[in-house]
């Protein structure tokens, strides 16, 4: 039983699934991270509440009809829960890549064509980007603005003025503006992020965590290695547990099954639930330890 083995395979095996481009002799933690980042920036496909700030309601008057075509569509999509991945950026599945405005703010942009490309992995690019936050429940929708402008303060201000529950999420109580100088100008927010620096953002007074999940000072997403962090605890306490109890759980797996030779099972790692566990391929046992 090698769970490290097994979880590279299960990693490799959802990177291949996405169509992702990766080192497979890469080590596991720098492949689960790749998968975590695919993961994050990724929309499960599952209806929403919309919400529309008066400033992408402006925008969209300016469209040609074609670009307004596409945010409708995009805006029927999200309202259904039916895929709109194929909108977004051709680095939601470049883990290599960083992806700063998601990181940072949080916030998604979407290309507005219609016609597939890549294979119809994607829809045709697009100069004028839709710009959103999205939570499981809830699109915002803030701005829709030229493509470049990832670095643009009025799309963080939107958010947080638009939208009293992001607002609410994300602010640092107690603190003040002066402790924590914030940068003004979207050639300050680029410094910042190019040396991957995560900084507060102030708004009407008020200073905000960015909605995003932050950098590490690699660049990559806080939130994907953390959660690599502890997918790895979990399974080093399977193994811990499997070293002290195995012939216990190689026992009572056999005692539920009779005439099955408790030398003869063979465990592995699967990810059942979206829970981590134990299977035992002989018997089709599905061993989960803790709560």
């Amino acid at each position: 039983m090698d769970l490290q083995a097994d979880l590279k395979r299960i990693v490799i095996e959802s990177l291949n699934a996405a169509g992702v481009t990766f080192n497979p002799s890469a080590e596991v933690n720098e492949l689960l991270i790749a998968a975590l980042t695919i993961e994050e920036r990724q929309i499960p496909a599952q209806p929403r509440n919309v919400h529309v700030a008066q400033e992408f309601n402006a925008a969209m008057t300016t469209l040609s009809a074609d670009c307004q075509a596409g945010v409708t569509e995009i805006q029927r999509k999200l309202k259904a829960g039916e895929d709109v991945n194929p909108h977004l950026n051709l680095r939601s599945l470049q883990p290599t890549k960083d992806d700063d405005l998601l990181t940072d703010w949080g916030i998604y942009h979407f290309h507005l064509g219609l016609q597939p490309i890549h294979g119809g992995r994607f829809f045709e690019r697009t100069g004028p980007l839709a710009f959103a936050h999205v939570t499981p429940s809830d699109v915002f929708l803030i701005n829709i603005l030229e493509h470049g402008n990832f670095a643009e303060p009025k799309l963080v201000e939107t958010l947080i003025r638009r939208f009293p529950t992001v607002a609410e999420a994300h602010e640092m109580k107690g603190m003040k503006v002066t402790a924590f100088p914030p940068p003004k100008t979207a050639i300050d927010i680029e410094a910042l992020r190019k040396v991957h620096v995560n900084s507060p953002l102030c708004v009407d007074g008020r200073l905000y965590f960015g909605p995003g999940s932050g950098f590490v000072s690699s660049g990559v997403s806080f939130r994907a290695v953390h959660r690599a962090n502890a997918t790895q605890k979990i399974i080093s306490e399977l193994n811990r547990v499997m070293q002290i109890e195995e012939d216990s759980v190689r026992r009572q797996v056999a005692a539920n099954h009779p005439g099955t030779n408790p030398a003869q099972l063979d465990f592995e790692l699967i990810c059942h639930e979206k829970q981590w566990s134990l299977f035992e391929k002989t018997t089709q046992s599905l061993l989960r330890f803790g709560p």
